[in-house]
């Protein structure tokens, strides 16, 4: 059902996209490439496997310890490199790293409600799913309407009345 739109969308996009920036090849950091798979897959599965194994297990610790070594190692790194994959200077900057923090705050809110809410509905209460998609149908409509008009603030007052009022409503409604 999607196709028809998506065929649409690609026309329009070779045929009135322009580049605004001059297109360059930077040298791809290998090493960089394979800390981090390495170090982010480890920290999933360490995660993954302690529902199952429980935190103090072995694995789970082992794959944990990995995880934080590599991690740190790819930080190290990125901070070191001229030109490195992740530009992690950007969070000496107070603003942005007080920006992306509440951004992270935000999306662990709304994926949280997200995912949580229904498996509770149909494992908790064990009601059909389609009863649990009608019923978080209104909680969809109020964050695109919500969505929406946030934007509008952003768009004439800036950022910081529309964030202290998200948060507000986070709180007040769970």
């Amino acid at each position: 059902m999607f196709v028809p739109f998506l065929v649409v969308a690609i026309i329009f996009a070779f045929t009135s996209l322009k580049n605004t920036t001059k297109i360059t090849r930077p040298k791809i950091d290998y090493l960089s490439i394979i800390e981090s798979a390495v170090g982010f897959a480890s920290l999933v599965a360490s995660v993954s496997l302690a529902s199952d194994l429980g935190l103090t297990s072995i694995p789970v610790i082992g794959l944990f310890v990995l995880a934080i070594i590599v991690l740190a190692l790819y930080v190290h790194r990125q901070l070191m490199l001229e030109n490195p994959i992740l530009n992690l200077k950007i969070f000496s900057i107070p603003q942005f790293r007080t920006g992306a923090l509440l951004v992270m705050i935000d999306f662990g809110i709304i994926l949280s409600a997200m995912y949580l809410l229904p498996q509770f509905i149909q494992n908790g209460l064990s009601i059909a799913v389609a009863l649990t998609g009608i019923i978080m149908l209104p909680g969809g409509i109020i964050n695109a309407l919500t969505s929406a008009l946030a934007g509008r603030i952003y768009d004439s007052q800036g950022a910081k009345r529309p964030t202290i009022l998200g948060f507000i409503i986070a709180l007040i409604v769970p």
